[in-house]
């Protein structure tokens, strides 16, 4: 239905945003020189720009397209997944981010050993690792395929070669600075399309919130009850449970903790996710508004809706309707080059997660390589070496020493 529509822009504007990626990535493989440059960029990237980057490896395609297919179902209940998440990145703020960075050297697992001297956990924790970062490529990679089926015609398999490629690409020869330019071109991309639709629909409904809630109100399935709790979770146990699931579950994403290591002490830490919090929580208020919008201007149109107020084919195609409804084929193009910009940024800092547990963790076991130190670990080491556990250390060597002789 509106896959003939916007492909020629669209097919531009993701060839221009290819282009421009790749060219980022030369630049950065001129500048990755060591395996510490590599993995977490020589620990130079500002606080600023890290926030940015982080906030991009989480708002994905994948999540705006569900975020808003949950809100057009069930309503008020799905704002849940919103909340959440703006809370988690405050707790990683509040209690893990300046921890971390000086603990961190590349991985997770490099924190976990600087406290536990245990090899096993190390493997544990790599595994661990690559089974979370499996589970999200996958559906990063299965949003954009179905993205380029729906705008170019392109066969699935293709589709994922094609990402795969480029990817193998950005990761191999940029590492993590050409992710990070990446990722900023995406958040820039993401959040400032994110803030011109809301505007868009706001201006339909002049500016108006309360209009627009009961325009929602009037078309939603559920009707007056779709901001009422009880749609998708059945009582107050289920609601809490997803709510810390979520919260917490921030605190263990690998690929969001590993961009610590990227910065150079444990105050650009808490600059990064200062930064990444508040970019987080705009994209929040955006998502709810984007999904009051498609309520309101999706649900009952035949054009995209069947009996019942169903979408026609998947839900996860709400947003696309939206924007077909706002714009027509041509900001479906514009739209759907940011989308995939997105799934190249997040899927890039996801493989480079994979690659630093597999390389530096299983195969390597932690193994410092040359260059790979960061700045932070060289104070730390001075600071233990001139306190005084270090000085009572030293006597002790010098005593053994002359008693020998």
């Amino acid at each position: 239905m509106i896959a003939a529509r916007g492909t020629v822009l669209a097919a531009a504007l993701f060839s221009g945003v290819v282009a421009l990626s790749l060219f980022a990535t030369f630049l950065a493989a001129r500048r990755t020189r060591t395996t510490g440059s590599f993995y977490n960029a020589g620990g130079h990237i500002s606080g600023i720009v890290n926030g940015i980057a982080i906030s991009a490896e989480f708002s994905s395609a994948a999540s705006l397209l569900g975020v808003v297919a949950l809100f057009f179902s069930f309503g008020g209940d799905s704002m849940i997944y919103f909340l959440s998440t703006v809370i988690g990145f405050a707790f990683v703020l509040f209690v893990m981010a300046e921890r971390y960075r000086a603990l961190g050297k590349f991985t997770m697992a490099d924190v976990l050993m600087a406290r536990f001297d245990a090899p096993a956990l190390r493997i544990f924790a790599a595994v661990s690792t690559l089974v979370v970062v499996s589970l999200y490529l996958i559906g990063q990679l299965v949003s954009g395929a179905q993205l380029v089926n729906l705008m170019f015609g392109l066969d699935y398999v293709w589709s994922i070669l094609v990402v795969a490629v480029l990817i193998t690409v950005f990761v191999g020869m940029g590492g993590m600075l050409a992710i990070t330019w990446i990722q900023l071109l995406k958040a820039c991309v993401f959040i400032g399309g994110l803030t011109f639709l809301s505007i868009a629909i706001l201006a339909l409904f002049h500016f108006d919130a309360g209009r627009l809630l009961s325009s929602a109100a009037h078309a939603h399935m559920l009707g007056a009850a779709y901001m009422r709790p009880g749609a998708m979770l059945p009582d107050t146990g289920a609601t809490l449970s997803l709510a810390a699931a979520m919260m917490f579950g921030i605190a263990g994403l690998p690929h969001i903790l590993i961009r610590l290591c990227t910065v150079e002490d444990a105050r650009a830490a808490r600059t990064s996710m200062v930064v990444a919090t508040l970019t987080v929580g705009l994209a929040t208020i955006c998502y709810l508004a984007v999904s009051l919008g498609a309520v309101a201007l999706v649900a009952g149109d035949p054009t995209y809706t069947g009996p019942g107020g169903r979408p026609l084919g998947s839900a996860n195609m709400i947003f696309l309707y939206l924007i077909d409804r706002l714009g027509g084929g041509v900001l479906l193009g514009l739209v759907s080059a940011a989308i995939y910009t997105t799934i190249l940024a997040v899927v890039s800092g996801l493989v480079i997660t994979a690659v630093s547990a597999l390389a530096h963790d299983l195969i390597g076991r932690g193994g410092a390589a040359p260059g790979g130190n960061s700045p932070s670990a060289g104070r730390a080491s001075a600071r233990w070496s001139s306190s005084p556990s270090a000085r009572r250390s030293r006597c002790r060597l010098r005593s053994r020493t002359s008693g020998s002789s």
